[in-house]
């Protein structure tokens, strides 16, 4: 379909349309399953006493004749037909689509715009008593909330904020928040007056947000301001609540004194708050991390650690995540997570495998008895051939974190690197990277494999703006980053003291920053000469000559350590295992080494290495 239909207006409500009932129609047959998260928040509403004109609980027969009986005077005579009709439903016989229901219904849609605010809220709440249906279609359920859907958002300007945010929370038990127009229609409105909102209405407010997984436009620094501000009035729950929102709808918390406060809230209740609580903390965080002030991040991350035995293993998996963002080692998190993984690994969804792998290979963990061939069996079963097909993209990257600590599988690899999967998916090109540098891996680790490889063509289409590309220092000098400085200053150094000896090069494709490659030889004094390298495979292999010793000086920039320990992350770890694998000795040197040490202390030190490299 090409863009430039949109814009002619039939067309494109056409399409609206269309999108709408999809999203209705997936809505409506999803509603049996329950969003446990959204139902402990919205518990968590329901013990505010300052609430109790705005939140209603789950209705029941009883809650919805209260209503009724309090709202008689202005309900019209249908409303209340098909409120006490709704009373009397029992959950395995009665259904909303029996042809016997149709008069009514049709009843209640015309007499909608004559019935009292009150009878609205009757009519929302009786609706929610209907048991699910087992029909392919629900024209009478269709019908009856699309009216109170299109009533209510007509009625909502005209409320005050209490009605506005209780017809609100009647939709939500609807389970149907998300495409309600209603919905959308009074977080707009109430939004113009944030001011107005308690802080509990606030927080009740962005459980809404939640719901619509949007937020109102320009709305976020009133939001981030008016948390600020009434902060210490809530609880660790409601803070959870919030952060909740920020995840869902996909906004950064943006405001640095907000982020503080709520890092120091993870800090300071990881011990006693509950699981959800905790998860939603440490999405919004992940979510809205910054490279400032990684202390605060780590202190909070280490009070998490005694309280993993606690958690449910969901809450362990977004924590432990928290941490691989901010490259944040924590070894109990881990060994809490790969636990959970290995006794459940039959249950555990192929995302929540990633995760977890990405975790181990970031940080080069490993965990006494752990047993890699116990994944590789889970991902060969014929009954995860379907959610691999539907997750190729997530399949890929699990076998791209394997291949960081080392391990391959020739049948899984068959699986992912296949031309016919992977060509024209938009999900491959959110990991062209795993892709590529996979590949690259099997090619010089795994050189007996003869399964299919991906072509030149299909690597290529799958590159986007997002695609790191690794460069060599001599495509140019400017804006370079501090690891490469280094490189540069240290090459140069053996150019004075040895002549036009170095190389600096990537020798494997798919690590993103130069190495200093040359040979050397020790014959008497130490002798330094050009390396000769040969294109195999995907790699720069050296080309053995006498008693020549292939070297390569690996420099680790600040990126290459976790922030809270000096301990190699995973890929730095790979790179030099594929370096030796190819042919070269090693020189490791952390960034810092070269300012802290004095020309004379750095040649010294340099050529002990050069030496120790030369014996072998």
């Amino acid at each position: 379909m090409h863009a430039t239909m949109l814009k002619n207006p039939r067309f494109a409500s056409a399409m609206c349309w269309m999108c709408e009932c999809l999203v209705f129609r997936r809505a409506l047959h999803g509603k049996i399953y329950r969003e446990l998260e959204n139902e402990q928040f919205h518990k968590i509403l329901e013990t505010r006493p300052e609430l109790k004109r705005t939140v209603m609980r789950q209705p029941n027969k009883d809650s919805v004749r209260e209503l009724l009986k309090a709202a008689i005077p202005g309900v019209d005579d249908s409303v209340r037909r098909f409120a006490e009709l709704s009373v009397r439903t029992d959950q395995r016989s009665s259904c909303i689509e029996n042809r016997e229901h149709k008069p009514i219904i049709e009843s209640v849609v015309v007499n909608l715009p004559a019935t009292s605010d009150d009878g609205l809220t009757c009519a929302l709440a009786g609706l929610s008593l209907w048991p699910q249906t087992e029909a392919t279609t629900t024209p009478h359920f269709k019908h009856l909330w699309n009216a109170l859907d299109n009533e209510c958002s007509a009625r909502c300007s005209r409320w005050d904020k209490h009605r506005q945010l209780m017809l609100a929370d009647c939709f939500y038990h609807l389970r149907l928040s998300r495409i309600s127009r209603y919905n959308r229609t009074m977080l707009n409105i109430v939004g113009r007056s944030m001011n107005k909102l308690t802080a509990r209405e606030l927080i009740q407010y962005l459980f809404f947000t939640n719901l619509q997984r949007r937020m109102v436009r320009n709305i976020k620094p009133v939001i981030e301001e008016r948390l600020v501000s009434c902060f210490d009035e809530l609880t660790v729950a409601e803070v959870g609540l919030a952060c909740q929102s920020f995840f869902k709808s996909q906004e950064l918390i943006e405001d640095k004194r907000l982020m503080a406060r709520v890092v120091k809230t993870l800090e300071e209740n990881a011990a006693t708050a509950d699981s959800v609580t905790i998860s939603a903390l440490a999405k919004a965080l992940r979510y809205s991390r910054t490279a400032h002030d990684t202390s605060v991040w780590v202190k909070a991350l280490t009070a998490c650690e005694p309280s993993v035995v606690k958690w449910t293993p969901t809450t362990v998996a977004h924590v432990t995540t928290l941490a691989t963002a901010l490259k944040s080692y924590h070894p109990v998190l881990l060994d809490s997570a790969l636990q959970h993984l290995m006794a459940e690994m039959s249950t555990i969804r192929l995302k929540e495998i990633t995760r977890t792998l990405k975790a181990v290979a970031l940080f080069n963990h490993s965990l006494e008895g752990l047993d890699y061939r116990s994944i590789l069996h889970e991902l060969s079963k014929q009954c995860r051939r379907p959610e691999i097909e539907h997750h190729h993209h997530t399949f890929v990257s699990a076998l791209w974190y394997l291949a960081v600590v080392g391990i391959y599988f020739a049948d899984l690899l068959q699986l992912a690197l296949n031309d016919d999967r992977v060509y024209g998916s938009h999900r491959h090109k959110d990991v062209s990277f795993h892709a590529e540098a996979l590949q690259s891996s099997v090619q010089i680790e795994l050189p007996c494999y003869t399964g299919p490889m991906l072509s030149p063509h299909v690597l290529k289409s799958l590159q986007t703006e997002r695609h790191v590309v690794g460069r060599d220092i001599d495509e140019g000098t400017k804006g370079l980053h501090h690891r490469e400085q280094v490189t540069l200053q240290i090459a140069n150094r053996l150019r004075t003291r040895f002549g036009d000896v170095c190389t600096v090069k990537r020798a494997l494709p798919h690590h993103h920053f130069p190495d200093i490659l040359f040979c050397v030889e020790q014959r008497g004094e130490l002798e330094l000469s050009k390396c000769e390298l040969e294109l195999a495979n995907g790699a720069w292999r050296p080309v053995k000559s006498g008693t020549k010793v292939s070297c390569a000086v690996v420099v680790h920039g600040p990126g290459s350590y976790c922030i809270n320990m000096n301990k190699l992350l995973g890929i730095e770890t790979m790179k030099l295992r594929q370096l030796r694998h190819v042919g070269f000795k090693i020189i490791e040197m952390p960034h810092f080494l070269l300012s802290e040490m004095s020309k004379t202390a750095f040649d010294c030190w340099m050529e002990q290495q050069l030496q120790a490299n030369a014996q072998l």
